[in-house]
């Protein structure tokens, strides 16, 4: 925070002050490193676990206290320390600061401003150490590109498809896989929280961008239809100032038209994020680009953030979904929902569509587009077949509904 709002003099001038506090609270035989960035290192050769701990403490409460001063403006400091003992079961020098580092993150991850001790058998240490290696995979999938990219249809269901002019026939929401070293397809949540935790997302979204575009570019040049394809954006990315610049020289380098090119955002890390997500939002609206605001409905405060964010699409959350059919609650909720965003003038569209009566139900509601496993499986994206140019299609319902339970009962 303090390099972003005074620059990286300020962010130097904290780091040597730490750096004196710290040497001033340690013994001839202790050794201080700075390991890179904020993050600073010390061997204790001899202390003992308790006497170490009561340091770590110490130093914890001497920074905690400290206030730092840069021109006009005052901050308050804090430190997250993670401590290891040196035994016969941590085998080498890589081992020992890989087991400090992932205590390190487990003192943030609980709260900041507390040491935490590295106990091998804890299921924190366990998942940190299960991501980390996670790490080593996405960077080498990165280097390599062992990517896949799969498309999944986004189908209209109701006649209410033209709220601000015509939209293009197909369109796919894109789901990214990793590529195993055997060839498997990993499903992304194995990998995108150790993406997301270590800051590898912006890469990965980056990497999706311009595949996409890539394979736009490449069905037009074969003829056929371009559909609009909806890429995810992770938190991170949203923050990222540079992310609208990539897209528009992505966009200009395939030759893509904007419109084919969509971004969706889930709910909580746009409301996390809300002022560069709305701005991002409206940049990426400016050159074309649909936005779809994803798993509406999941976060807290949903109908309070929704009229600040400029989008097209609202993605109802597929847990009001599964049982519309059934549930008189849920039904009460999609339908507020999709009333809501025809009043702003917004596209709904239904996640987790699996049958015909949810399909059904979202079809006497009215809500505009569904997504699920039974409106269509994903398909590989460069495998996508879809021949020349055409019209929105809209398909035929049963004429006979069958019964669906609403707010007022049976429908």
């Amino acid at each position: 925070m303090i390099n972003d709002t005074c620059g990286h003099a300020a962010g130097d001038e904290l780091i040597q002050k730490v750096s004196w506090l710290l040497r001033a609270r340690l013994q001839p035989d202790d050794v201080l490193a700075r390991l890179g960035g904020d993050e600073f290192g010390v061997l204790l050769p001899r202390r003992t676990r308790d006497q170490a701990l009561a340091l770590a403490d110490d130093i914890r409460q001497q920074i905690s206290g400290l206030r730092f001063q840069f021109t006009n403006r005052m901050f308050a400091v804090s430190a997250s320390l993670g401590m290891l003992a040196l035994d016969e079961t941590i085998p080498s020098v890589s081992d020992a600061l890989s087991g400090a580092d992932q205590a390190c993150y487990l003192a943030k991850d609980n709260g900041r401003n507390r040491v935490q001790l590295y106990h091998p058998d804890d299921k924190q240490v366990q998942v940190r150490h299960g991501e980390m290696q996670w790490v080593e995979r996405l960077h080498a999938a990165l280097d390599e590109e062992r990517f896949a990219l799969m498309a999944h249809e986004i189908r209209p269901v109701g006649a209410r498809l033209e709220l601000g002019g015509p939209l293009p026939a197909l369109r796919f929401e894109i789901l990214l896989r990793m590529v195993g070293p055997d060839g498997e397809l990993i499903a992304p949540m194995a990998f995108i929280p150790a993406a997301e935790r270590y800051g590898l997302m912006p890469r990965v979204d980056r990497w999706v961008i311009g595949r996409v575009c890539r394979e736009l570019a490449r069905l037009r040049s074969r003829g056929e239809h371009a559909p609009t394809c909806m890429v995810n954006l992770s938190g991170t990315s949203v923050c990222e100032p540079g992310l609208a610049d990539f897209v528009a020289e992505c966009l200009s380098r395939s030759g893509v038209g904007a419109v084919h090119l969509g971004f969706e955002l889930t709910e909580t890390a746009a409301v996390a994020n809300l002022t560069q997500a709305s701005q991002l939002m409206s940049r990426l609206r400016a050159m074309g680009c649909p936005i779809a605001l994803d798993d509406f409905g999941s976060g807290m405060s949903s109908f309070s953030y929704l009229r600040n964010l400029p989008i097209d699409y609202l993605k109802i959350d597929g847990a009001f979904i599964r049982n519309i059919n059934t549930d008189p609650i849920d039904y009460a909720m999609v339908e507020t929902i999709h009333r809501i965003g025809g009043i702003m003038g917004v596209h709904t569209v239904a996640e987790s569509v699996e049958n015909e009566d949810v399909l059904a139900a979202l079809a006497l509601i009215g809500v505009d587009f569904a997504q699920g496993f039974h409106i269509a499986q994903p398909v590989p994206l460069e495998q996508l077949q879809l021949g020349a140019p055409r019209q929105a299609q809209v398909p035929p319902y049963p004429q006979a509904l069958k019964a669906v339970v609403g707010p007022g009962g049976t429908r």
